[in-house]
């Protein structure tokens, strides 16, 4: 279907639009049809601001054949510079040129020269870089000082409002510009995989920081907590008053809340096993908070994760996996996927992208054909199998 224009200046700015998105295009032109137009005057005011156009040299018309003879089937551009002067406008490049001058005198590190640099070919194609507007400088201004920021530290232990409030300026440009936030980011430092989300608080930045959940024989500040609480939640800055009251049974981390706290009501009452909850991808203050408690648990002591049955279920395992050694999957397994999961119409991981870990197998069904996926909530909540065997 073909763009649709009320005034032959929008069709004319939309040639030039097209042209800068993509400077080696060739013959650009915008296609006429008289019958979308209201009435008969405003399709014929189209046609003569196309004419203008069309005398001063910038475009090439060509008329319609047998009964639509002498109406314009389409304009084709002909003269880009002179197109820009019957407009009276200026290129993208030269707009762009003149915002970024005076911004690129200022003496930067080379990660930000690099990175204006980067927005600027954006911007000189009229596109919008990451979501940042053409001419936007002051939100590349904030993005800059956060990248800044979060590669100092400055953000540990702060939300997405509250940092973006203190360095950018305004409350709300980490929701609304995640992903030009991590690309900034990745120029200053390594940036984790994963979803925007993830990938923020991989590196520290949560939009609400989720306290470190645990069920199990554990203490605060050496006072064992009752069986009667099945699970506590803290902050993660208060880890390092957590302390186990006695050995485990088991370690099992979760990926959902809803399995975590059946889990810890239902299948966790005798506080047996230490339960955590993982808050979907570990994030840095989880990461923080296991470093305190890991070394408190016996190596002996077997090690489970349970998460959903899914490639963001497997990448989540594998990153637990790295936090804590020798860890074994829990209710995730081929036969229950395939027994009370849904089939997907397609593979849902690559082959071969999970080689040497515990999860390896199942990761390798899911990139067969038409995989089964399981939601963790699909299945009630049972302690680990001791006797697990890879």
């Amino acid at each position: 279907m073909g763009r649709k224009f009320t005034t032959a200046q929008a069709a004319l700015h939309d040639l030039l639009d097209r042209l800068e998105a993509n400077p080696a295009a060739k013959r650009l032109l915008v296609k006429i049809d008289r019958s979308t137009f209201p009435t008969t005057r405003e399709a014929d005011e189209f046609e003569q601001g196309l004419k203008k156009a069309a005398e001063a040299g910038t475009v090439a018309l060509k008329f319609g054949v047998r009964r639509d003879r002498g109406t314009i089937s389409h304009a084709t551009l002909l003269d880009s510079p002179a197109l820009y002067r019957h407009l009276d406008r200026k290129p993208s490049t030269d707009r762009v040129r003149e915002t970024l001058d005076s911004y690129k005198q200022v003496s930067r590190p080379e990660w930000q020269i690099k990175l204006i640099s980067e927005v600027e070919s954006t911007w000189s194609r009229n596109r919008a870089w990451y979501g940042i507007s053409v001419g936007n400088m002051s939100m590349i201004d904030a993005l800059l000082n956060m990248a800044d920021a979060i590669s100092r530290g400055d953000h540990e232990n702060l939300d997405y409002r509250t940092f973006s409030r203190r360095i950018g300026g305004a409350s709300k440009i980490v929701e609304r510009y995640e992903v030009a936030l991590l690309r900034a980011i990745s120029f200053v430092m390594e940036v984790p995989s994963g979803k925007p989300r993830e990938a923020l608080s991989a590196i520290g930045l949560d939009k609400v920081s989720v306290p470190f959940h645990v069920s199990g024989p554990v203490a605060l500040d050496d006072v064992p907590v009752p069986l009667t609480v099945p699970y506590i939640a803290i902050p993660h800055q208060a880890a390092g008053t957590l302390s186990l009251s006695r050995r485990p049974r088991a370690v099992l981390t979760i990926e959902n809340f809803v399995s975590f706290h059946r889990h810890a009501t239902e299948a966790n009452r005798d506080a047996n096993d230490l339960v955590i909850y993982t808050g979907g991808q570990p994030s840095l203050g989880f990461r923080k908070s296991m470093a305190v408690l890991l070394p408190q648990i016996p190596m002996e002591v077997p090690r489970f994760h349970w998460s959903d049955i899914d490639a963001g279920g497997i990448e989540i395992f594998k990153t637990m996996e790295r936090i804590i050694p020798g860890l074994k999957p829990h209710l995730m397994s081929r036969d229950l996927a395939e027994t009370r999961g849904t089939r997907s119409d397609r593979p849902i991981m690559r082959a071969g992208s999970s080689p040497g870990s515990a999860i390896e197998s199942l990761a390798e069904y899911l990139s067969c054909e038409r995989p089964f996926t399981l939601e963790q909530e699909e299945l009630d909540p049972e302690p680990p199998d001791l006797t697990w065997s890879h």
